[in-house]
């Protein structure tokens, strides 16, 4: 029983800072600054196959810059030089490498094919940041 209440109160620990950090996130960017956002790249340069790297992005006005953890290694992607393949969950299996809470945006580049595993609250502001089209967007023409 106090194994349950254990994992029920971390669960509700790890919810309310998440929760948290995506408010601190939101004031950050509403007050003209350009926090870190949270994000697992897969593909690009530099990757082995199906590699998730865990990292950070940065938004700037004209390109979005990832950085990762724990090595120097950067990627740059250029404001309107990037198109949107999909947006999707992960997958079970994926779910062992990245939180299955976060969304993954499928994009072609100059760097070619790559995934990025970000915060559901974040995504907005990195698609405005890439210059791709809001979701409601993409089925008008």
């Amino acid at each position: 029983m106090s194994e349950l209440l254990s994992a029920v109160l971390a669960d509700g620990m790890t919810g309310l800072l998440n929760m948290w950090r995506e408010k601190a996130r939101a004031r950050r960017f509403a007050r003209g600054k350009n926090p870190l956002v949270p994000c697992a790249v897969r593909g690009g340069p530099g990757a082995g196959p199906g590699t998730w790297r865990q990292g950070a992005l940065k938004l700037d006005k004209d390109a979005v810059r990832w950085q990762a953890r724990t090595t120097r290694q950067q990627l740059t992607l250029k404001r309107g030089r990037v198109r949107l393949l999909d947006e999707r969950r992960p997958t079970a299996h994926e779910s062992w490498f990245v939180n299955g809470d976060m969304l993954i945006l499928g994009l072609h580049s100059e760097l070619g094919r790559m995934d990025l595993a970000l915060p559901p609250a974040d995504v907005p502001r990195v698609r405005s940041a890439l210059g791709l089209p809001e979701p409601s967007a993409e089925g008008e023409s």
